[in-house]
């Protein structure tokens, strides 16, 4: 005789509902404890992938002054004529077919000026989030004097030109003589969140710690023309601080 206990089905074997919720709690738990510690890793990471992209700006310039009697890249907007320093973010002028010269600044370093870098991708910086991206430019600056749009890097160049004096700059090795730093044409330029990359004349890239956010506070939300005391005094204490 067959016994009734042998005939049933064997149990189903699975989670249970309640089973399955508590796995996914603890699969949000452990995740949410994870995530600052990822995102520590990936802005340090984006840090490191920035100051390489100041070093080999710092690189071009250096090969620049070699070919121009130790001279920077000009700047239309560094100019004693212009005189718009929050500009200098700018890689081309904007001015089009008409422009006797549609690169400017950092940008006369790219394929499409003096190809002292073979592409634009040391131009911006991975932790940028703002709207100057490289896919945004691409095609201004495969032709910059056929389009009319001005196009930003993420890095801010000192400029060629004493604002006070209006001597051109010379080249200069020197520690302290800064070449360009991380965005700050405006509060959303800020590429970390936490402080800002600082190109050296003697090529060296440094951190500058804004824990406290007293200088991403200090730039404007929309763009603005830093008049030349502002200017000077934003690069001396950039200095001074990083000393």
């Amino acid at each position: 005789m067959i016994s009734v206990l042998s005939q049933r089905p064997a149990p189903h074997a699975g989670f249970s509902l309640v089973e399955l919720l508590i796995v996914l709690l603890i699969v949000v738990v452990l995740t949410s404890l994870l995530m600052p510690g990822l995102r520590a890793v990936r802005e340090t990471a984006n840090r490191l992938g920035c100051a390489s992209n100041l070093r080999q700006i710092g690189c071009a310039i250096t090969v620049y002054s070699t070919d121009h009697d130790e001279r920077l890249p000009f700047s239309y907007f560094g100019s004693p004529e212009i005189q718009q320093y929050s500009e200098m973010m700018a890689l081309t002028t904007g001015g089009g077919p008409t422009a006797s010269n549609s690169m400017d600044g950092l940008g006369r370093l790219l394929p499409r000026a003096g190809h002292y870098l073979d592409c634009a991708g040391c131009m911006f910086c991975p932790s940028h989030r703002g709207e100057h991206t490289i896919e945004r430019y691409q095609a201004t600056l495969d032709n910059p004097w056929a389009s009319s749009e001005r196009a930003f890097s993420n890095y801010h160049y000192r400029g060629d030109v004493d604002s006070e004096s209006g001597v051109r700059y010379r080249f200069s090795n020197d520690h302290s003589f800064l070449l360009a730093a991380d965005g700050l044409r405006t509060k959303s330029d800020f590429n970390h969140g936490n402080g800002l990359n600082l190109l050296h004349g003697d090529l060296a890239v440094t951190w500058l710690s804004d824990t406290d956010g007293s200088l991403i506070g200090s730039l404007p939300e929309a763009p603005a023309e830093f008049q030349p005391p502002v200017f000077d005094e934003l690069w001396t204490d950039l200095v001074k601080v990083e000393k």
